[in-house]
């Protein structure tokens, strides 16, 4: 199974004593193509990240520094991060501002592996994103071993998995594949990992101003 599946996957044990995580991305576009992502996470105080990067670290320092390694690139840069802890949980926050929304390609993100397309359109840009979140054989268990073990992820891990993620313009959203909009102008996706994990890659696309 590629490392790009989840970012929960290396702590299965994990979340199965500690319960749902909730992954959220927020990106805004403003008029002239700039804009900001911001990244909420809440979950289990403790997950491996590709076999690298403890996460969510101990201290806001520490997060910083992991947000910088991961995502700051030429053209994005940090513009707040924060981190809170309860009950055994951790509620992860950071925003991101870029000058172009392709210069997000070149980050190394918590979650899958992403690339993000631009374009101007009418009015307003035609702004595309590819995320590769699965395993193409999810659904062809080899062993009856393993459709029972997926069986188990599926209904005490993966269902546990919960993901949004959302395109905002300034004014209107017009047209895209988003389940649905909010207030006219933001762009939602939601889903639980249990949806993504037989696909290798989900694809956005929405068009506004």
């Amino acid at each position: 199974m590629r490392s790009s599946v989840v970012l929960a996957l290396s702590a299965l044990v994990g979340l199965w004593v500690t319960g749902c995580v909730e992954y959220e991305e927020h990106v805004s576009i403003r008029p002239d193509g700039t804009g900001t992502i911001r990244v909420l996470y809440t979950g289990p105080d403790h997950l491996t990240i590709d076999g690298k990067d403890s996460f969510p670290p101990d201290d806001e320092e520490e997060l910083a520094r992991l947000v910088k390694k991961r995502y700051v690139r030429p053209g994005v840069q940090l513009l707040e991060s924060s981190l809170r802890a309860r009950d055994g949980r951790k509620m992860v926050d950071f925003t991101l501002s870029f000058d172009r929304l392709t210069s997000l390609n070149e980050a190394d993100p918590y979650f899958g592996k992403w690339r993000f397309a631009i374009r101007p359109e009418g009015k307003g840009w035609n702004v595309r994103r590819w995320i590769e979140v699965g395993e193409a054989e999810w659904d062809e268990p080899r062993t009856e071993v393993e459709r029972r073990v997926k069986e188990l992820l599926a209904d005490n891990v993966l269902n546990n998995v919960h993901l949004r993620f959302e395109v905002a313009f300034s004014s209107q959203v017009r047209e895209g594949n988003a389940h649905w909009v909010r207030a006219g102008k933001v762009a939602v996706w939601t889903y639980r990992l249990s949806d993504l994990i037989s696909q290798e890659r989900i694809v956005h696309e929405v068009v506004g101003y």
